[in-house]
This record gives structure tokens, sequence and C-alpha cells, in this order.
């Protein structure tokens, strides 16, 4: 039985980021200190401020007091990269105070002023309501329910109140807010008066969750690598809007179990279907040994074909199931001894990984196959910390 070192599954592969985490950034609670800034836009001269009333609770409270309709951010200073963040908004004020409340992701300090800026926002609007705002632009109507935007540039206030991208004298088209994504079942429904809302969020490279009051709002695969770096931090946003905004916890992502499992149907050469399976559990910072079986008594050559979703397609030119989903992230060549080949997977340490999901399979030449081939059955690999 061969033994090989290789590493696959994090670093040879760069399927996945190394961790910038800050460690001051983690913990139990997240009180608000210097680190905060105040990233609200400035308007005619005009910021809106925020400030923090006595509170006994254990937890802080941020308020934001403004009726002028300039967007409001207040933001902290450690990355939003793989990480899990909850906290609780409320909006007040009477039955006019129906304007807009929500967070940022991967606003970066003094983004507010910066013709480049690019971070993303989820947006939820009481009521719809049109109205004149500060700014060059007319009046507009914001849509009542939550959104997920993505804001570029420095966009005139009408543009983030009503979620939308205007060519106007001050802000072209290169200044603006996209839309990307309605929620799932706030899409067409305010926020309430003095209720307290809770916020659940994870943050990953290529995933956004969002949860409200236990319902997952959103749930959007995509690119989030411009706005996961170091730098790329969390606040809280509102327009228009009086609200408090407390008890903001901060994690690593972790509570992820490590598993493996074979699934679908391989292919039989003159020995079988190959076997492809692990030897133990893929634990983020280990070192698990995958194994691939060969019960004959000649060598075998192949290939370990690795994607990042599954598949369960006929393929006539191998004359069996291909169960990993193109376009593939690696393909990498194996020769196999008879009694099997036995390689380890060094993972690399950081919550980063935690939850991320690998499909293999092996496919080798074999005069027996239907078409001169054998293929294993899948295995899926999830990288996890328990």
């Amino acid at each position: 039985m061969q033994h090989h070192k290789i590493r696959t599954l994090a670093a040879a592969f760069t399927l996945v980021a190394t961790l910038h985490a800050q460690s001051e950034c983690t913990g139990e609670q997240y009180f608000f200190d210097d680190s905060w800034m105040n990233g609200s836009y400035t308007v005619n001269g005009e910021t809106p401020q925020w400030f923090f009333p006595d509170f006994t609770s254990a937890w802080d409270v941020a308020c934001v007091q403004d009726q002028s309709g300039i967007p409001a951010i207040w933001h902290n200073s450690c990355s939003v990269e793989c990480r899990q963040m909850q906290f609780f908004a409320k909006g007040r004020g009477g039955p006019d105070d129906n304007d807009s409340l929500g967070f940022v992701l991967g606003f970066c300090e003094g983004e507010q002023n910066d013709p480049n800026a690019d971070y993303l926002a989820v947006i939820w609007n009481k009521d719809e309501v049109t109205a004149q705002l500060p700014g060059c632009a007319g009046p507009g109507t914001h849509p009542r329910g939550m959104r997920l935007v993505r804001v570029f540039g420095i966009p005139d206030p009408q543009e983030l109140w009503s979620q939308t991208n205007l060519d106007l004298p001050c802000s072209d088209l290169n200044n603006g807010v996209e839309v990307l994504a309605t929620a799932n079942t706030l899409g067409d429904t305010g926020w309430t008066r003095f209720m307290p809302h809770g916020f659940w969020v994870e943050f990953r490279e290529d995933n956004l969750k969002v949860w409200v009051d236990g319902n997952l709002e959103f749930d959007r695969d995509g690119d989030y690598t411009p706005y996961s770096g170091p730098d790329n931090c969390f606040g809280y946003f509102a327009q228009g809007q009086m609200v408090d905004f407390w008890g903001l916890e901060q994690y690593a992502l972790e509570g992820v179990p490590a598993s493996w499992n074979n699934y679908g149907t391989g292919t039989p050469g003159c020995d079988g279907v190959p076997e492809l399976t692990m030897l133990n559990l893929p634990f983020i910072g280990g070192n698990p040994e995958i194994f691939i079986g060969n019960a004959g008594n000649t060598q075998k050559t192949g290939a370990m074909v690795w994607a990042l979703a599954p598949a369960n397609q006929f393929e006539p030119f191998l004359g069996g199931n291909l169960l990993v989903m193109p376009p593939f992230a690696a393909v990498t060549t194996q020769i196999v001894d008879p009694g099997g080949f036995t390689f380890a997977c060094q993972i690399d340490d950081g919550s980063c990984q935690n939850g991320v999901e690998f499909y293999v399979q092996f496919i080798c030449i074999d005069s027996c196959g239907p078409n001169g081939w054998a293929l294993s059955r899948g295995l899926k690999i999830v990288l996890g910390d328990l």
C-alpha cells in the first residue's frame, strides 16, 4: 500500500482563503469603544450623529437621531470575514417615523467619502414613502420591505432611500445602489415600531445568510471576497429614522461537524467498483487520509476529480455516471498499486473553511469497464471543527 502526503483540500487547490481574524473581534459580547467610527454621509454640511444614552443593561446601546434623510452608518474596526454576527434593532418615534434601518458589511473606514467605495447593505423600510431628501435628486419613493443591496461610489441620499442607481449631476451611474436580492418573507413587510427585531448574520467569502426574528431571509451565493478582507467591517445603518441598536456579538464561524460519506452509483471494472473512502474525519487543521482501493493484481492509472458540487450525469464516453459537477476545482493523476493508495490531506487551520464541502470521484482506465473506464462512487467531504 502506498502512502503519499499532499496539500489538497485547502492549500493546493486554493479553494478557501486564510482567515484574517483579529482576536479582539470575537467574544461573548462586543462593547462599543473608540474603535467604532461614524461613517455617516455628509450632505450640505450636515452629518447624522450617533449617541449613547445611559443604559444599565450588560449590552451597550447605540442610537441615531436623524430625520434629515442623510444615510447614517456607525461601524467597528473588525473584519467580517468568516463571521457570525447577531444583534437587535428597534425603530422608534411616532406614526410618521416609517423609514429605514439595517446594517452594512464590508464597509471600510472612510468609504462614505470614497468614489471607489464598494460595500453591502441590508436595508429594511417600514413603509412605502415618497419624500424629497437633501442632495440633488428630486422626490423619490422607497419600497416597503427588506433588500440586500450593493453600494458603490458616493451615492446621493435618494439612491439609498429608493435603492436605485440614478444618473444625476451630483451622482452619475458610477455612484449608486444595486439591489442584489429581496428578503424571502420580509420583501414586502416593514419593521414594527418599538419592537426589538433580532438579526443573525453568517458571512463567508462565497455565501451570505441573514436571519431576522428566526426566519431565513437571505441565503445568497456569490463572490464576496471584495467585502471580506481584514479592513472590511460591520456597521449599523439608519436613514431618516431614530433606531436603537444593541447586543452585537461577533464570532468566528464554528460548530460545524466534520463528516464524509459516499453517494451515487459507481461503475465497475475488472475488480468491481473502485473504492474511495476516508480513513478519518476531515477536521480543520487536521491531516485526514483518503483511501483509493485496488483489489486487483495490477497497477491502475486514473484521476481524482475534485468539485464543489455533486452531480449524477451519465457520460457515454465514460460508460458510467459522473458524480461531480463541472467546472472541476482540480484533477490530479493517481497511480494505484495493488492493495490501494492512501494519502493525507493537510487542511489549514482557520474558521473560513468550516462547513466547506468538496465532492470527489476516482476515474481509472479499466479494460473491463463498459467503455474502458471504471468509476468510484462519489465522496462528499465536509470540513468542520466538531
